[in-house]
């Protein structure tokens, strides 16, 4: 039997365009790389040295939450893997269902750092889907040959669901959805109902109002506003950008951020 994992599928919007307009720039090909890295796994390292302080969870049991996620890139897509079934840790005080709850909420904890952070410093935008199924990966090194394998209903079934999801957002799978509430009452903060009833990944859900997310939120005004003047004669890559301009505006005017001056300006 195949392992069962969470995956998410993420893809990179207008991620064509700026490999052809920067394919023989090795700085900016570097930044990139670097801020990937930055956005990834060193948000994985950075929370390894700072356990979050709403969970009275002692420091081994948090690295073993932590050491469970994965991420791959591949090319314009990112991977971001939990593989549940491997998931044979816990402590007394906490059921096994208690201890998954745990690594899904830093997994999506993760994937909204990530998405955050990139876009502030791009202004590009995404598109995904997030599953769960059995899911087989296996890296390995031969001679200097590095190799990723993976064979996963998972990562299939969220691919799909990227593909389905049209305008950018990232959208779950219902079945997960529902093995998320079965396991944590708080699996709904994560996520919205967006217009057409699908349940969405709410890549804002860990900003607040603070200096750090108003520096974040900064950097996606300026970034998303300079994307859309780039496109403006660009019908399909400027509704997309709309798109995303609207759900940014609609939650920096909530209560939990309330940054109205950080809304992003439509284009004319």
């Amino acid at each position: 039997m195949l392992d069962e994992a969470i995956i998410s599928f993420i893809d990179i919007l207008g991620y064509k365009n700026l490999v052809n307009e920067h394919c023989n720039d090795m700085e900016i090909i570097r930044s990139l790389e670097d801020l990937l890295k930055k956005s990834s796994v060193g948000l994985v390292e950075k929370l390894k040295k700072v356990p979050p302080e709403e969970e009275q969870i002692v420091e081994e049991y948090y690295q073993n939450v932590l050491s469970k996620v994965t991420v791959r890139y591949i090319s314009d897509s990112v991977l971001f893997a939990l593989p549940i079934s491997k998931i044979e840790f816990s402590r007394l005080s906490f059921t096994k269902e208690d201890t998954i709850a745990h690594c899904a909420h830093l997994y999506f904890r993760l994937i909204a750092n990530f998405c955050t952070l990139f876009i502030s410093n791009t202004g590009l935008v995404f598109r995904g889907g997030i599953s769960k199924g059995p899911h087989y990966e296996s890296a390995f090194n031969s001679d200097g040959i590095h190799n990723l394998f993976i064979f996963s209903k998972a990562y299939i079934d969220a691919y799909e669901l990227e593909k389905k999801a049209e305008t950018p957002r990232i959208v779950i799978d219902d079945a997960l959805w529902l093995y998320l509430n079965k396991l944590s009452n708080d699996t709904g903060k994560h996520f919205f109902n967006d217009g057409d009833g699908r349940k969405c990944f709410d890549i804002y859900c860990s900003l607040q109002h603070d200096g750090y997310s108003e520096r974040l939120l900064t950097g996606i005004k300026k970034g998303v506003e300079a994307n859309m003047r780039k496109n403006i004669n660009k019908h399909n890559e400027l509704c997309k950008l709309i798109y995303f301009a609207r759900f940014h505006n609609m939650r920096v005017h909530k209560d939990k951020l309330n940054f109205e001056k950080l809304s992003i300006r439509m284009p004319q």
